[in-house]
């Protein structure tokens, strides 16, 4: 079933207007007067609405509420290209609840359009039946990483290190918090810098993905796939 997304304030209409991206959208699909859709607010609420293009009519006796399992915030380097948006799209669909992009003293890009990731990420999350929309922050810098350090208990993903934390510390500690209290941060291509690997070292626990060097869209979907699958076989 389509879902769309509305900010709250609007939602509390009955009648919502759509846009003519959305008319498009549902044309596409062949979608008919009268069909039922949901509408969402975005935080995990969703109602039955009927389509009477160019409107739906909001039912707000069928309310829906989701079954939260968000999964972990991510900490990152920003890809380059597109990559970052195939990124986003993919880590929505597997459940990432906040991304706050990082800039690293290695780091390539420092910003993207936050309009056009807006769109991909109410796709992903239509496509993937999800009523709550994850987070995009601004980018921060890398010492701001310290400003969450009460909200998160944060990994790192190191491709060298010996000190792994291992499969059976994450299944313990994920029977201990919400997934949503759990961040890693991935760095840039170019890896951290000595200072930063210093930092991140004394402070975090190491995270060892793969005995390959991987790009940062990889070993983003590769931790919330991890981190995903001990949650739904716990």
């Amino acid at each position: 079933m389509l879902i769309l997304y509305r900010d709250k304030k609007i939602l509390r209409k009955i009648q919502v207007t759509l846009t003519k991206e959305e008319i498009q959208h549902i044309k596409a699909l062949r979608l008919k007067q009268n069909e039922e859709i949901l509408i969402s607010d975005g935080e995990g609420t969703a109602y039955k609405a009927i389509l009477e293009l160019p409107n739906v009519i909001v039912n707000f006796r069928d309310c829906l509420i989701e079954n939260k399992n968000n999964n972990i915030a991510i900490f990152s380097a920003i890809p380059s290209g597109n990559r970052f948006e195939k990124m986003l799209d993919m880590a929505v669909q597997l459940g990432i609840s906040n991304f706050y992009p990082v800039i690293f003293d290695f780091s390539e890009r420092k910003d993207f359009s936050k309009e056009r990731v807006n769109k991909i990420i109410q796709q992903a999350a239509s496509q993937a039946k999800r009523f709550s929309l994850p987070k995009i922050h601004d980018p921060i810098l890398f010492k701001q990483i310290w400003n969450y350090k009460n909200q998160y208990d944060f990994f790192f993903a190191d491709p060298n290190t010996t000190n792994r934390f291992m499969l059976s510390d994450l299944i313990e500690l994920i029977k201990e918090k919400p997934l949503e209290d759990i961040a890693v941060i991935v760095g840039p291509e170019g890896g951290f810098s000595k200072k930063e690997k210093e930092i991140l070292t004394n402070e975090f626990k190491p995270i060892y993905l793969s005995e390959n060097i991987l790009r940062i869209e990889t070993a983003v979907l590769n931790i919330l796939s991890i981190f995903s699958f001990i949650k739904i076989n716990l």
